[in-house]
């Protein structure tokens, strides 16, 4: 049966080409994070807050390789929560952990007010790219991605969250 599932999945190679390209894209390279980590600053500077990443270390679970960090944001309650709901919609598969929050006031130096600040502290675990592909060709790889994409949606992302990528795909 698998024979099969490769056949049918060689013969629609070109169909399923740019959703494979998503998928790829979904990963975060261990041997260079810096996109993920210009995503992350990218949308702290989008949602206003101010963040803090801490140094970042490699597990497994299964047979999935994860990467973890700590990382606290500070910005107003609404921009934190923005901040958070921006990249657990973001492209990269990760999860947000441990969330402690903490309100906490501010005086502003020029009008002498008070504001209101929430810091949130918190770890993410997001799905890194094996090493174990790289000994791969692209096409072995992008059939694993592939094969592995259903698991993949049912660990990461709940299912309104697939629906709404579904919205957006319209």
């Amino acid at each position: 049966e698998q024979s099969r599932e490769i056949e049918s999945f060689k013969a629609k190679y070109n169909s399923y080409l740019p959703n494979l390209e998503k998928i790829d894209q979904m990963f975060v390279d261990p041997q260079n994070p810096l996109n993920f980590i210009e995503f992350l600053e990218q949308s702290a500077d989008t949602a206003n807050v101010d963040l803090e990443i801490s140094p970042m270390s490699f597990s497994k679970e299964g047979d999935l390789k994860m990467l973890s960090m700590q990382m606290t944001s500070k910005g107003n309650f609404s921009d934190v929560s923005e901040f958070l709901n921006r990249i657990e919609q973001g492209l990269y598969l990760l999860s947000v952990q441990n969330l402690a929050l903490l309100n906490y006031e501010v005086v502003n130096p020029k009008s002498k007010t008070t504001v209101k600040k929430t810091q949130a502290n918190f770890s993410i675990k997001v799905l890194i790219i094996d090493f174990i592909f790289s000994f791969m060709s692209l096409s072995e790889l992008k059939l694993k991605f592939y094969f592995f994409r259903q698991r993949i949606y049912r660990l990461f992302w709940t299912k309104k969250q697939i629906e709404m990528e579904a919205q957006r795909k319209r």
